[in-house]
């Protein structure tokens, strides 16, 4: 089995169509799985991670930014360490965040495993994986950003209740702490990656 076939999976596929396609729906199957932390990791968030970065990474070196001065490309060995580098940090991201999600379950009277609380973020990065692909194209960054942001909270604010046992009547609520407990979790997590690797910033004309 190749490295491509190992990581984009006809399984992948189908469970990338099932959220993207019903992000309401897909969790009834979802909370119905026995979830795994390993094989979620391994099978899932990998995967997208990597794919996502790739995307990014061969759309600044391929197409490079576009402005009045010409076009802009990063050095490729800086910017594929910083890539390498950013999906690994989305793999611990996703990992400490299950931790967040099950602290914050009992804070809002329900209860979910550890287990579960990755499930539901791992199956919720899909539609900003998914967006990734569109920076092949830098130029297309902005509306894959808005469709990641997007798709992703509305993806995660569906499941939240169906993977964990949180009452109906506060999930909004649950939502709106989990998404802030993420994003200042996610900030320290890509700042510490950013004092190790700094991100390749645009410099001078590369024709």
């Amino acid at each position: 089995m190749n490295t491509v076939t190992t990581f984009i999976s006809a399984a992948l596929i189908q469970r990338v169509k099932l959220v993207l396609l019903k992000p309401s729906e897909c969790w009834d199957t979802i909370s119905s799985e026995p979830a795994n932390i390993k094989q979620l990791m391994r099978s899932l968030v990998i995967p997208l991670a990597v794919l996502s970065n790739a995307c990014q990474f061969i759309g600044l070196q391929v197409v490079g930014v576009s402005s009045v001065l010409g076009t802009w490309r990063p050095p490729f060995f800086s910017s594929l360490a910083w890539h390498i580098a950013t999906a690994m940090e989305y793999v611990v991201l996703i990992f400490i965040g299950a931790i967040i999600v099950e602290k914050l379950a009992k804070l809002f009277k329900g209860e979910a495993t550890r287990e579960r609380c990755y499930s539901l973020l791992a199956h919720s990065m899909i539609p900003g994986a998914a967006a990734g692909i569109l920076t092949l194209v830098p130029s297309l960054s902005i509306f894959a950003f808005i469709f990641a942001i997007l798709g992703g909270l509305f993806t995660l604010y569906n499941g939240t209740t169906k993977m964990t046992t949180v009452p109906e009547s506060n999930k909004l609520f649950f939502t709106i702490a989990l998404i802030i407990s993420l994003m200042a979790t996610a900030r320290v997590v890509f700042y510490i990656g950013s004092l190790l690797i700094a991100r390749p910033v645009a410099g001078l004309n590369v024709p």
